[in-house]
């Protein structure tokens, strides 16, 4: 059986819980995000440093905030970008995610972070973890920068006050 192709099935006002298998990536070094360097020259700064990271840039690159909270206090500024290079020893590991989907130039989300906090409260889920951050559609596909589609994902958990949320099987 074919899997669904994420970004030919993503819904941008759907938030769920999906599970998610584990991913191998190359992680960058920190983000430097004094002086108030715009999304796309940090962004420059990883990929002039990959080669000598031995970081890949044919394979997709994303961006990684340490928690939800992170994500939610600077959304466009994640604290590191990754490669999801195979060869990688770094790991997002498999398990549930919540996960939704964004449309607009890189680090540009609209409401999405509050959207997912309020859909983890509401469900009452504990969200843990790093929030990754991965571009489904971007230049390579798209003509119209503000078009592209990410897809944020960050772990989640039922919370002990009620029971476990819907959880969707995607991966």
């Amino acid at each position: 059986m074919a899997l669904p192709i994420p970004g030919l099935q993503a819904n941008e006002d759907e938030i769920a819980v999906v599970h998610i298998e584990d991913s191998p990536y190359i992680l960058g070094p920190p983000n430097d995000w004094r002086g108030e360097p715009s999304f796309f020259e940090t962004f420059m700064a990883f990929c002039k440093q990959a080669p000598r990271m031995r970081v890949n840039l044919d394979y997709p690159i994303g961006a990684l905030h340490e928690s939800m909270e992170e994500f939610l206090r600077r959304p466009s500024e994640p604290q590191y970008y990754f490669s999801i290079d195979p060869t990688g020893f770094d790991k997002r590991p498999e398990g549930d995610y919540l996960v939704g989907y964004a449309r607009g130039y890189y680090g540009e989300f609209g409401d999405l972070p509050q959207r997912m906090a309020a859909y983890a409260e509401t469900n009452n889920l504990i969200l843990h973890g790093p929030v990754y951050v991965g571009c489904l559609h971007d230049e390579i596909c798209l003509r119209e920068l503000d078009q592209y589609l990410m897809r944020i994902s960050v772990a989640a958990r039922p919370g002990k006050k009620t029971a476990a949320p819907v959880w969707k099987e995607v991966s």
